[in-house]
């Protein structure tokens, strides 16, 4: 009997660029919602922002996190307010926080638009 072995292909090593871009607010923020838009080198999009209150101080001015919606296809992220950072559920945020070897290079687009028209957390409250 012969056996045929097949070596796996190696893997492509990732690198990651810091997300950069325009990001400003197509609805002003008022604390609780808004619209965003989002446009990088690949593309704008607006993103209606809805703040996630904990009900508890400890969070940052009672905010855990903030709702993404995508206006053009309805699809839904999440980024959180961790104590090390901010956190997204999208595909770019969870690959960027795994692999990317610069803390400036974790941050998707989600999370860089939220920290460029949200510069100071406390006036998000």
């Amino acid at each position: 009997m012969t056996t045929i072995s097949q070596s796996r292909p190696a893997r492509k090593s990732r690198s990651f660029e810091s997300v950069s871009g325009c990001f400003s607010w197509a609805t002003p923020w008022d604390g609780n919602n808004g619209r965003l838009i989002i446009s990088t080198k690949t593309g704008a999009a607006i993103y209606t922002v809805t703040a996630i209150r904990s009900g508890s101080s400890t969070h940052y001015g009672g905010i855990a996190g903030y709702e993404l919606v995508h206006e053009g296809s309805g699809e839904v992220y999440h980024v959180a307010l961790e104590a090390w950072g901010m956190d997204c559920t999208c595909w770019d945020g969870l690959l960027r926080q795994q692999y990317a070897d610069k803390p400036e290079c974790r941050a998707c687009k989600h999370i860089a638009g939220l920290q460029a028209a949200l510069p100071l957390l406390e006036q998000a409250a």
